[in-house]
């Protein structure tokens, strides 16, 4: 079961938003382990997962998502098919954001103790900022930036079309 309300959001960015944004629970049936927002009757698309309810996993899959706060334990999936994700902020182990046919916004994979930990992004053109062990963005038109932090052991950044800036603090 999906809910939706009108609410006063803080922005990924740390600014107060004021909108009608779509802030969605897990679609049904519950689960205790996996979250998942496939249905999105008024975009923009907004998840908050597992902030206030532990989950392994949080899926958000939109035609054109808003943003998604994950803080799932296991996983973190955002994908946008055939439009724009505007931003992912995941504290899960594994985060993954796929932009099919379309742009992501922006990816931060926060740093984090946990073993074997992995960020990966493809799309058209995005931004990404990785603290996870494998950092991996794959760029299919250009215009992308790869940020790898310190704690990264491997940075690997697929550029077809030019114009993409990646650095690594390693």
């Amino acid at each position: 079961m999906a809910l939706a309300f009108t609410i006063t959001v803080l922005s990924l960015t740390g600014t107060i938003v004021n909108s009608a944004s779509n802030i969605t629970s897990c679609d049904g049936p519950p689960s205790n382990t996996t979250c998942k927002q496939r249905s999105c009757l008024q975009p923009p698309c907004t998840m908050l997962c597992g902030l206030t309810t532990a989950y392994d996993t949080c899926e958000q899959s939109c035609s054109s998502c808003d943003s998604i706060k994950c803080n799932a334990s296991d996983r973190c999936l955002q994908q946008c098919n055939g439009g724009n994700c505007m931003a992912m902020i995941c504290d899960a182990k594994n985060c993954f954001q796929f932009c099919i046919r379309g742009n992501c916004g922006s990816m931060t994979c926060s740093e984090n103790t946990r073993d074997a930990s992995t960020c990966e992004q493809t799309s058209t053109t995005a931004e990404m900022i990785c603290g996870k062990d494998t950092c991996t963005q794959n760029c299919h038109a250009g215009n992308c930036n790869l940020i790898c932090l310190s704690s990264v052991k491997q940075c690997t950044h697929n550029c077809n079309g030019g114009n993409c800036r990646s650095t690594c603090a390693a």
